[in-house]
């Protein structure tokens, strides 16, 4: 009941902000440092499908969404509700700060800021209350600096039609059956609904862009995605492995583009069109063809991550090995084929 509200709320708010952002004057116009498309779309439509979930959130701890109770063993209620809340304070705020920055351009010192602010709270709240999962203490800074450089990375990739909805489709719809199958009911309904909400986007958005969602999109569904990594992460439902294969076709292409960036002495803050997929787009292949290629990619490291789920520590980090070096193949592969393509 409570996804079908969600769902039916997602719908409904696209189509009406569809029909209004024009009026509002909402619309993206395409420029040549880093947009992939042409003319004018309305943007910011990430306040519009997140909002149901905010919404959802609100509804969970009053019980009045008719869900299954419970959670993992050993984590009490009080835990499970300051996870909803970082959750919904966290989710917010990037909705907020994104869509000012859709409408005008927030700095991104202010920005950065915020992410230091609220990576932080999610840190101090998880940390002590869940089972810590064998995480020394040296693992906290290796998680603040992760989680940073996702929130950004994730902003970085979201400039496809279809790039970022697919992937959150993919691998948040991988993060509920995981919670689900573990009991831990509350965060599976937060990552089925964060899947649904972004399958629901992709109606305006794929394979054309009637709507793009913005920086209050990519924030929102970056922080999601993050909150269900830590929260599987420090109750022990998974380990860094498995979020490294679920995530690692964005992560390497991000963390890849920045470092040549950096090597050639360009300024890591200017806007750009050298990511991989961006060139692929650029040298004649469709947004479709792309976005698909790389949720296929998000998909395949998925079902690796659930495998991994059974093998011995030693085993998992060989899977994550074998797969990392076969999209650094393909990807060199792919580098070389773009060289000469109008990538910037």
């Amino acid at each position: 009941l409570g996804l079908v509200l969600v769902a039916v709320l997602a719908a409904v708010s696209l189509f009406l902000y569809a029909h209004l952002a024009k009026c509002w004057g909402l619309l993206a116009v395409a420029d040549a440092d880093r947009h992939l498309h042409r003319g004018q779309v309305p943007t910011g439509a990430g306040l519009a499908f997140l909002w149901p979930l905010l919404f959802g959130l609100f509804l969970w701890p009053l019980g009045v969404l008719d869900s299954p109770q419970g959670f993992l063993p050993g984590v009490d209620t009080v835990s499970v509700n300051r996870i909803l809340t970082i959750a919904i304070v966290g989710l917010l705020a990037m909705l907020v700060t994104g869509y000012l920055d859709d409408r005008f351009q927030v700095s991104a010192r202010w920005r950065l800021l915020l992410q230091v602010v609220l990576v932080s709270a999610v840190l101090l709240v998880m940390w002590p209350l869940l089972h810590p999962a064998g995480f020394p203490l040296c693992w906290l800074p290796i998680f603040f600096f992760g989680a940073l450089w996702w929130l950004n990375l994730f902003n970085f990739m979201d400039g496809a039609n279809g790039m970022a909805a697919w992937h959150v489709v993919v691998s948040a719809s991988i993060y509920a059956l995981v919670f689900y199958l573990n009991g831990a009911f509350q965060l599976a309904f937060l990552a089925a609904s964060t899947a649904l909400v972004s399958a629901t986007f992709l109606y305006w958005n794929f394979p054309q862009a009637r709507l793009f969602m913005g920086d209050a999109g990519s924030l929102g569904l970056a922080w999601l995605i993050l909150v269900l990594a830590l929260a599987g992460l420090l109750t022990g439902v998974f380990d860094p492995v498995f979020v490294l294969l679920l995530h690692l076709p964005f992560v390497l292409d991000s963390t890849l583009t920045l470092y040549r960036r950096w090597r050639a002495g360009q300024r890591l803050t200017e806007a750009h069109r050298q990511h991989l997929y961006q060139r692929l787009i650029a040298g004649g292949q469709s947004h479709a063809r792309v976005s698909l290629a790389y949720a296929l990619a998000s998909l395949f490291g998925g079902v690796l991550a659930l495998i991994s789920l059974s093998l011995p520590a030693w085993s998992r980090w060989l899977v994550l090995l074998i797969w990392l070096t076969v999209l650094l193949v393909v990807g060199s592969f792919l580098n070389r084929a773009t060289k000469t393509k109008p990538a910037a």
